[in-house]
């Protein structure tokens, strides 16, 4: 195994999204729990070839010691999410006594956001390493390695807060995290558009990150401009 899947992919008709734990299909989202998330992962890595059962407890229960059953329940867990059918699957299939392979097709999801004139503006994070630049699409802040910017704090949840970049607009949200997301100092609880400057706050006093986009002045900088004009 080469180590599950974490950037977006398709399964059919679903886009999967492992760093958030999420499907979504046409306006529908289910949200899965991280160890059926991490099994849906695993099999897409087969592109459509058998996993076997242990290869799937090895890969995702890894030290912990598990039975079959254990799986048999995740899979359920996935068709149910799916709404995929045991006896005629179109994502799942069981091979008798040996394990489970994807019948639907994998393939990369393709980020289709673009700016209304197809520029991207070169957004970026300070921090106190130095800068982080943002990608069009998702940036999942988090505890994990897998996130796009990562805080080995136990402060910071698994998956903190996303920055969506969409051409020339980034939004930030909090993704039900314990300790919270905060913009110039106060908590948000629903989606945030950026301007150049803004402070984000991981927590109150775990990490804080500025907002910046290149070549522009802050708010700060600007008023300063005005004045000595």
């Amino acid at each position: 195994m080469e180590g599950p899947i974490r950037r977006p992919f398709r399964l059919g008709h679903w886009t999967v999204e492992p760093t958030l734990d999420r499907i979504t299909h046409d306006g529908r989202e289910v949200r899965l729990r991280p160890r059926a998330m991490d099994v849906l992962t695993v099999l897409a890595l087969g592109s459509g070839k058998l996993v076997s059962k242990r290869e799937l407890i090895d890969e995702v229960w890894r030290t912990e010691f598990v039975s079959d059953h254990a799986l048999t329940q995740v899979i359920a867990e996935l068709r149910a999410a799916l709404g995929d059918n045991a006896r005629n699957p179109i994502f799942i299939e069981n091979i008798p006594r040996r394990g489970y392979r994807l019948v639907a097709s994998v393939t990369p999801a393709v980020d289709s956001v673009v700016s209304n004139h197809g520029v991207a503006m070169p957004f970026k994070l300070e921090t106190d390493e130095g800068n982080q630049p943002l990608s069009q699409g998702q940036n999942v802040i988090g505890r994990t390695g897998d996130a796009d910017i990562s805080f080995d704090q136990t402060e910071v949840s698994r998956c903190h807060a996303m920055i969506t970049v969409q051409g020339t607009t980034a939004i930030v949200e909090d993704l039900g995290s314990k300790n919270g997301t905060y913009v110039n100092g106060r908590r948000i609880d629903r989606p945030t558009t950026l301007t150049n400057g803004d402070e984000i706050w991981i927590g109150r006093s775990v990490a804080r990150m500025r907002f910046l986009i290149e070549g522009e002045p802050t708010k700060t900088e600007g008023s300063v401009t005005s004045r000595d004009a």
